[in-house]
C-alpha cells in the first residue's frame, strides 16, 4: 500500500541525501525503531490494527480490519523525521485511508484472479475471531479435520485478502470450486521438502503443504506420517514410527515454533495416513499422548 500520494515529491527528494551518502544502514536502523513507535502506537489508539511481520527493512505486513496489506512505512518515517509533532494526526489519516481503501475496494473479474487464488490453513479459533457465522463476510472454508479449515486467499502485490460468501457470490463459485484451484496453484509453486522433511519460507504457504502431501512423499515407503504446521511459514514432517518419547520432544517443538510465531496455526501434533486406494488421506488427526 503507498501511502499519501500528495507527499510523493517531497519523499523523492528526501531520498536522494540517503542514497548519494550511502547510508542505507542508518536509515533502515531508524526505520525499525520507528516501525517500534507505531507498533506501540497502534496497540494504544487503534488495537484493531495490529504489526504482523516484516517482509524486508522497508516492507512491514499490518492487519486492519481482519486483512493483512502490505506497507512501506519508510515515506511515513521520513515525514517523521522532520515533522515529529505531526505523527499522531498523520497515523491516524494512514489508518482511515487504509481503511477506506479496504472497504472500496472492487471484486477483480475472476478470469483476471483465478491464477492467484491459493489456501490457507487455520483454525477454528482463527475463524471465530476473524469470520462472521453468516453473510457477505463470512469467510469460505472447507472442512478438513476438527477445527482445521482451508481458507482461500487472493495473492497480490499489495498483500493477501482472505475470500468471503461476497467474492464467491459476485463469481457465482464455490468453496469446491476455490478448493480445486488453489490445490492446483499450490502445486505450480514446486516446492519440495528439505533434507529435514520440511517446507519453510515467507512465501505464505508453506503450512499449505499438507494439503498435497501425496505430491511430496513417496507413497510406497509413507503410509501414513506424522506433521507439524505451527505456523504460515513451515510444515514439518516426521516418519510414523516415533517413539512416544519422540513424540514428546516433536510436541514441544512444535508448541514452541507455535508460540513464537506471529502467524500461529496449531500447536498439535496431527496424523496424515495413506488411503487404501491410493494417495494420502488429507484429513489431519490429533495424536492423544
Amino acid at each position: 500500500m503507498k501511502l499519501f500520494s500528495r507527499f510523493s515529491s517531497f519523499i523523492k527528494d528526501r531520498f536522494k541525501p540517503f542514497k548519494e551518502e550511502n547510508e542505507k544502514k542508518q536509515l533502515e536502523a531508524g526505520l525499525l525503531s520507528f516501525i517500534d513507535r507505531v507498533s506501540s502506537w497502534f496497540a494504544v489508539f487503534h488495537p484493531d490494527v495490529t504489526l504482523v511481520s516484516m517482509v524486508d527493512p522497508r516492507y512491514t505486513v499490518i492487519r486492519i480490519d481482519k486483512q493483512e496489506i502490505i506497507v512501506d512505512f519508510s515515506e511515513l518515517y521520513l515525514w517523521y523525521l522532520d515533522y515529529p509533532e505531526c505523527i499522531g494526526s498523520v497515523l491516524e489519516e494512514f489508518i482511515n485511508e487504509a481503511k477506506q481503501e479496504l472497504r472500496n475496494r472492487p471484486i477483480p473479474p475472476f478470469e483476471d484472479i483465478i491464477e492467484f487464488i491459493f489456501p490457507q490453513v487455520r483454525t477454528i479459533d482463527f475463524l471465530k475471531k476473524n469470520s462472521p457465522r453468516f453473510g457477505k463476510g463470512r469467510l469460505a472454508r472447507i472442512e478438513i479435520a476438527e477445527d482445521l479449515f482451508t481458507l482461500f486467499v487472493m495473492d497480490e502485490d499489495r498483500g493477501m485478502t482472505f475470500i468471503n460468501n461476497g467474492y464467491m457470490e459476485a463469481w457465482q463459485v464455490n468453496p469446491g470450486s476455490l478448493y480445486n484451484i488453489a490445490i492446483k496453484n499450490l502445486i505450480t509453486l514446486g516446492k519440495r521438502l528439505d533434507d529435514s522433511m520440511r517446507i519453510r519460507d515467507d512465501s505464505g504457504y508453506a503450512a499449505s503443504h499438507i494439503l498435497i502431501l501425496d505430491k511430496l512423499l513417496d507413497l510406497d515407503k509413507y503410509s501414513s506420517v506424522f506433521v507439524g504446521i505451527p505456523h504460515r511459514d513451515l510444515l514439518m514432517v516426521f516418519p510414523n514410527d516415533l517413539t512416544k518419547t519422540e513424540i514428546i520432544t516433536v510436541k514441544k517443538d512444535i508448541e514452541k515454533s507455535f508460540i513464537l510465531s506471529s502467524r500461529p496455526i496449531s500447536s498439535e501434533l496431527f496424523i496424515v495416513k495413506k488411503k487404501i486406494s491410493g494417495g494420502l488421506t488429507i484429513t489431519p488427526e490429533k495424536v492423544a499422548i
